[in-house]
């Protein structure tokens, strides 16, 4: 008998009672590692203790719901590129923006907690709603999920440590992902490179260096740039890599930066730092983002004394040149991150004096030259428009601004013309980049779009909302939140990509709740549905990562008040005279957002019945004249607060 106990505890020893969410999803047996046995075979992200630290019903919405891993004491050794660099990485950790500091003028979360606060006050008291226990998997990066794990158990860099077809995939992926947007790295060059520094590895250090590649674009720092570029990528892949890499990220762009300003400008310092704002920016550090790429802006403007303002500049002592790709992706990032932040540009328009022109026919070219000609009528729109007082913004302005940004859109070249919620991503036809570009250019018209009419829709002289353009400026934010519910849906871009799709998920869907909660008219209730859906977006995908996490619970309250509303505004509905034999979806709401399926085409079907057609006008929706029970509220402050604060996301 006690041989028997003994063999059936041997048998339970290897398994953990605590389980991570893969393996309670699956109900499979859990091995308790970090990852788990499970988690490591497929090649997917291993997350332990949702149940208590996510489910608890009567936790505050304020408490933060995500708490990042304690690193083993393997992980706290000091990587072989920061050792010797304490100093700057703990000045580098000092800098970040605290996680409870004030949130700033033109910053996203204003708008989400305008809307939180506006929907609390016409929201009745109710029970926190329950949360879904689901997951979205991620289609591709399996390989590169391996490569990370591979490089946390290896001593040496990843140059070191990785093959030279290992590097010919990963320098694809970020070519794809990063490269093709920002082609302010030679890849051909690096590439060659790398093989020449590879295949160079077998004979003595000194005999490689002068015979395979002495004088090599990108050598001197080669280590160092290729580590970023591995770990900025590793982030696309696996979201939970940010906490083990950072360290070596940090050491690395501190010393490119003391560098650059202490000494002669050298190419290959000024494409690190744009590395690492890059790494900082998908990590959730925008901030930082913001100053890192800031700092090479100002920097390329020391070169601007050459008379040909067309030539590219060449770097002091022959340290590289900067070429057209290189300068017009780093004024592209600096407005991009600015906008984002709602701090100012490093170089003023008005100081941008050298515009070098882009010779290259290639798709990555075209794009670039589409988002300079995008930058410069934003420029536009933020002094016309949001620059100028409400009271004095004219109709006419307004409409020769909406009618660039559709110019814009309409002229772009056909390989990046995006055709809207039909326009589905096929591996067969073009590639994962291409789609992408053409999506990101969509998806910024629509949001420039808002950012007009909404700055123009509560002007202040009127307290109130002018209903044509909350009519306009919904079924853009609309097209907007179902073009990313149906990515997220049918590929893994969104989850790779998260910071950069959140901004727009954010701002359509904060301007969306704006037009809900600022009006008593009920017919702005039509709209519930697609909130629903993309908060449980959010919500489904909040086990992903800490950007996720982040931002669910941002929006956590202003699910339980939509809820609250939801379901006392679906008894007003169903007693009022006429409506009573309408169902639920009629009037524009759902009882319970639909999970995202695992098949597509389960996911598409349920799309497709869910989500009800765009309104064209609020006539076809009959509002309810009377509705006692719920404690509507105009806000006259609304204009006030769109007067003084902007989000400017692209």
């Amino acid at each position: 008998m006690s041989s028997t106990s003994s063999q059936s505890k041997k048998r339970r020893c290897p398994y953990t009672s605590v389980a991570c969410d893969n393996c309670k999803r699956r109900k499979t047996k859990c091995s308790g590692g970090k990852p788990c046995k499970s988690c490591g075979d497929s090649g997917v992200s291993c997350v332990y203790e949702r149940t208590t630290r996510f489910r608890s019903g009567g936790r505050s919405p304020a408490e933060p719901k995500y708490t990042r891993p304690r690193k083993s004491s393997k992980e706290n050794l000091p990587s072989p590129a920061s050792q010797g660099t304490d100093a700057t990485v703990n000045r580098t950790s000092q800098s970040l923006p605290s996680p409870t500091s004030p949130i700033r003028p033109g910053a996203s979360d204003y708008y989400l907690t305008l809307a939180q606060q506006r929907l609390t006050a016409i929201s009745p008291e109710g029970n926190a709603p329950q949360e879904q226990d689901h997951d979205v998997e991620q289609a591709g990066m399996v390989r590169m999920k391996f490569l990370v794990q591979q490089c946390i158990n290896a001593t040496g860099t990843p140059l070191s440590t990785l093959s030279l077809s290992d590097w010919m995939q990963i320098i694809q992926v970020y070519e794809e992902e990063i490269g093709l947007q920002y082609p302010f790295l030679d890849i051909q060059e690096l590439q060659e490179t790398i093989r020449s520094t590879k295949q160079g590895t077998s004979q003595g250090r000194s005999e490689r260096l002068d015979g395979h590649i002495s004088g090599r674009r990108y050598q001197d720092r080669l280590d160092d740039i290729l580590t970023l570029i591995f770990y900025t990528v590793s982030i696309l892949a696996d979201p939970a890599s940010t906490e083990r890499s950072k360290p070596s990220v940090e050491a690395i762009y501190g010393g490119a930066v003391s560098r650059s300003q202490l000494g002669n400008l050298n190419e290959d310092d000024l494409v690190l730092i744009i590395l690492g704002s890059i790494f900082f920016f998908l990590s959730d550090q925008e901030i930082l983002a913001w100053r890192g790429i800031g700092t090479v802006f100002r920097l390329l403007q020391e070169l601007e004394d050459t008379p040909d303002r067309l030539q590219p500049r060449v770097l002091p002592n022959d340290r590289g040149v900067i070429s057209p790709e290189f300068y017009w992706s780093v004024y592209t990032l600096d407005r991009r991150w600015s906008f984002g932040t709602g701090l100012p540009f490093a170089v003023q328009d008005s100081d941008v004096r050298y515009r070098p022109n882009l010779k290259d026919n290639s798709l990555s070219c075209a794009y670039l030259k589409s988002m300079v000609a995008y930058c410069e009528i934003s420029s536009e729109v933020q002094k016309s428009i949001l620059e100028t007082p409400q009271s004095i913004v004219s109709g006419s302005k307004r409409d020769f601004l909406n009618f660039r940004v559709v110019q814009w859109q309409q002229n772009l070249p056909h390989g990046l013309c995006f055709s809207g919620i039909d326009d589905k991503f096929d591996p067969a036809k073009e590639k994962r980049g291409e789609y992408k570009m053409r999506l990101a250019l969509y998806l910024r018209a629509n949001q420039m779009r808002i950012i007009i009419h909404r700055k123009f829709m509560a002007r202040s002289e009127l307290n109130t909302i002018d209903a044509t353009e909350a009519n306009v400026m919904a079924s853009i934010t609309r097209d907007s939140i179902r073009v990313l519910l149906q990515l997220a849906r049918d590929t893994d871009i969104y989850v790779a990509q998260q910071k950069t799709f959140n901004h727009f998920l954010e701002t359509a869907l904060s301007s969306l709740l704006l037009i809900m909660c600022s009006t008593e008219d009920l017919k702005r209730f039509s709209y519930l549905s697609d909130v629903v859906e993309a908060l449980e977006l959010v919500e489904q995908l909040a086990s992903q990562s800490a950007i996720m996490q982040n931002m669910w619970c941002k929006m956590q309250s202003i699910k339980e008040a939509i809820k609250d509303i939801q379901a006392k505004l679906s008894g007003e509905v169903s007693s009022h005279e006429g409506q009573a034999d309408k169902e639920p979806h009629e009037a524009g709401m759902l009882e319970q957002g639909p999970p995202i399926a695992m098949s597509p085409t389960e996911m598409m079907l349920s799309a497709a019945t869910t989500i009800p057609p765009l309104m064209e006008t609020f006539d076809s929706f009959e509002a309810l004249e009377e509705s006692e029970g719920l404690n509507f509220a105009n806000f006259p402050e609304l204009g006030q607060f769109l007067q003084e604060y902007e989000n400017f996301y692209f």
